[in-house]
């Protein structure tokens, strides 16, 4: 509701007119997909950059994607700017996908040998399983 109202508000603003419902809908359904698309693009360079730079390096460096976005998101209020949640989640994505992809590679090559299998399961699972619940939770 708080992103809805805000893309109603700038629309005003910014057009003197308000948008009809279903623009806001289609404005807040990119938004909240977004997110994945940047996911897509995180996880399809995590190879590369985990080979270019390492594992290590290749994490630190996904900070800089969600630094980004994290900005864009919390100046996006101040500017009127809808458009920056937009590309603000789209990097904090791509963050995500890079560093998921990573963070099973970096913590399988750190365990133990015999540990390594277990501990790269438990890291997908218990992803899964977070994002599970937190659809669960969110049902009405």
């Amino acid at each position: 509701k708080y992103i809805q109202s805000f893309i109603r508000e700038t629309w005003l603003k910014r057009y003197g007119s308000s948008p009809s419902a279903e623009m806001i809908t289609l404005v807040w359904s990119f938004i909240v997909s977004i997110y994945s698309i940047g996911g897509l693009l995180g996880s399809s360079s995590a190879g590369y950059l985990s080979v270019r730079f390492g594992r290590k390096k290749a994490l630190l460096l996904a900070n800089i994607p969600a630094l980004l976005g994290a900005a864009l998101m919390g100046l996006s209020r101040l500017c009127g700017s809808f458009e920056m949640i937009m590309a603000g989640r789209l990097f904090s994505g791509i963050c995500g996908g890079l560093a998921q992809s990573v963070h099973i590679m970096y913590a399988g090559e750190c365990a133990p040998q015999k540990l390594r299998g277990l501990i790269a399961i438990t890291a997908s699972t218990s992803i899964a399983a977070g994002k599970f619940i937190g659809f669960a939770l969110g049902l009405r």
